[in-house]
Order: structure tokens, then sequence, then C-alpha cells
């Protein structure tokens, strides 16, 4: 029996130009210069598939001083072959390029850029950079994923957030297949809500802590990524399963130091805790007075604080629950 051959794709407008078939190539498009004349740009590579498929964009670096996305996105520019796609890649590995250049997790005004979208072309920086991703990158895509880490001295598990009222979002963010999928409402100016506006689906992936990056965390990102294009149909070969069924959870809360002092954690992260478990003691300087913090609610922890001190009111422990 003889095959019909499989259909060839277009060529991809991006940004006013043509990518061919079975191609790369890599955008730039100028933000803005500083105090000395030196360009800023934001930086989009496109691998665009021999055959027709979905459109999908990968982004990292909204927050400058979460790099754990940058390592994910390399990987992944590193592993697709635009030959054997189907559909369209697009990967933008920085998007706040000023935080990044400073290690810091906003703009040079202190805005953080996750919540200037939709933003505006004659804005503040921040709103010029979120208007110029969604007209440039977010606008010719379908689907996107927004890779974070933890910040503020908070390490985060792998974990896809998503409103999971919206069935394609909770379908594909099955098929990522993370630990922990936690149901997650939109936030006015984020990426997130202002691509839902344009009618995409939009993950958000947050796993690993501010500044650093650990391969496990990148591993999970960039095996979920893989997983998420085999359930699109944009790459045939099957990427490895899950260690264990995701964890949904339709909510979650900061469990909060009581008191100010030196503290002991005593869970870690992706652990399981009952409620009124004890999760960390606290001491002032001296051991002569503690404190035990105990969970308020039975979980996953999915988020932990790294401070050896705390003050009283300090988030310790995100616990989330089914």
């Amino acid at each position: 029996m003889t095959r019909a051959p499989r259909r060839r794709a277009q060529a991809f407008e991006f940004a006013g130009k043509k990518v061919l078939p079975g191609n790369e190539k890599r955008f730039e498009f100028p933000v803005a210069r500083d105090a000395l004349g030196a360009q800023f740009s934001l930086q989009a590579v496109v691998l665009h598939g021999r055959r027709p498929g979905r459109r999908l964009w990968v982004n990292a670096a909204t927050h400058g001083d979460e790099v754990g996305g940058i390592a994910i996105a390399g990987k992944l520019l590193d592993a697709v072959n635009p030959r054997e796609l189907a559909g369209t890649l697009v990967v933008v590995p920085v998007v706040n390029v000023f935080g990044v250049m400073n290690r810091t997790r906003y703009l040079p005004d202190r805005r953080d850029l996750n919540r200037c979208f939709p933003g505006s072309e004659r804005g503040s920086l921040g709103a010029r950079v979120a208007r110029l991703f969604l007209n440039e990158v977010v606008q010719p895509c379908e689907v996107g994923v927004d890779l974070h880490t933890g910040s503020g001295g908070r390490r985060n598990l792998p974990q896809i957030r998503v409103d999971l009222s919206d069935p394609e979002g909770r379908e594909l963010a099955l098929a990522f297949g993370s630990r922990v999928i936690l149901d997650s409402r939109m936030r006015d100016g984020s990426l997130r809500a202002a691509a839902r506006e344009l009618g995409k689906v939009a993950l958000v992936y947050e796993g690993g802590e501010a500044l650093r990056w650990d391969r496990g965390d990148v591993e999970a990102g960039f095996n979920g990524l893989l997983r998420l294009m085999h359930h699109l149909g944009m790459i045939e070969t099957s990427p490895p399963a899950p260690s264990e069924q995701p964890h949904v959870c339709d909510w979650s809360t900061w469990v909060r130091a009581s008191r100010s002092g030196l503290v002991d954690y005593l869970v870690e992260l992706g652990d399981g805790v009952e409620r009124g478990q004890s999760l960390a003691v606290i001491s002032d300087a001296f051991s002569t007075s503690r404190v035990r913090v105990k969970a308020t609610a039975a979980g996953v922890v999915i988020g932990r604080a790294s401070a050896g001190l705390v003050t009283r009111g300090d988030a310790l422990y995100h616990v989330a629950s089914p």
C-alpha cells in the first residue's frame, strides 16, 4: 500500500520576514539604548518545521534574576531540529534583557515586567517591552510556556500553573507532566493574562530559585516541553514519561513565620504534609526560646524559603492542596 505524501509547510511569516520550512532563523528587536549608547535588543529564534502544525512559543527571564529558564530554553534549542519538526517553535531565552544584565528581577525603573502587559508603544520601558513581545512573539503563535523560578530567597518545586477551568489549558498542563499542576488565577498585567485576551493558551512553569540553576529543575522543564510538543504533534520521538502522575491542586497557601529568629527547616520540597505537622522551628539567638511552625493544611510542599534568619510574617513554606 502506497502511503500518501506528507504535506509540506508553507513559509512562516515572522517580524515581516519569511522563514522557509526546515529552517532556523534568529531575529533581533531593538528595545532601547543605555546612557552610553549601547543597544539592548529582544532576541527570538524561530524554528520552522517542514510539515504544518501547531505554533508554540517558549520564553524565559521575564524576571531578570530567574536564570533557570534560560538554561531550559538553550537546551530546547539544542535538541530541536527544524527539519524534523511539524509546526513552528519560537524561543525567546531572555525577555528582560536589562534585568539579566544587572542580575535583578526588575527593569531599571524598578517595574516588574510581568505586571506591564499588555503594554503600549509609548509607555514606560516595561510597557514598551511588553507590547513588543505580545505583537511580535505571542500574536503569531497559539500556545506558550512562560518559564520562571522562585524569587526572593525561595525555591520552587517543578510545577505548572494554569487556569484549570480552561479545558485546553488543563489538557496541555497534564501533557507537560510536571509533578504538580496548580490552579492559578489570572493576574492583571501578567503575560499569561494578556495572552488569554489574544485567544492564546499560556502555561507557567516554575522550578528552582533565582540567580542559579539546578540540573534537576532544568531537566524537569526540558522534558515537560518535549512531552508538550509531542502531545501537540510537533515532534515524533516519545519523550520520557513522568516518574509519577501529576498532583492536580486546586489551591495553595503560604505558611508564615510566627516570630522572628533563626529557622530550622524540617521538611523539604515535594514532601507531603498533614495539617498540624511541624514544618520548622524558630529560635532566638541564644536558643533559649523556640517556636514550632505548623502546617495549616494538608498537601504537598511546592515552595520553601532558604533564609536562615527570618522576621515574623515571612513566608516559609508554600503548600498546595487538592
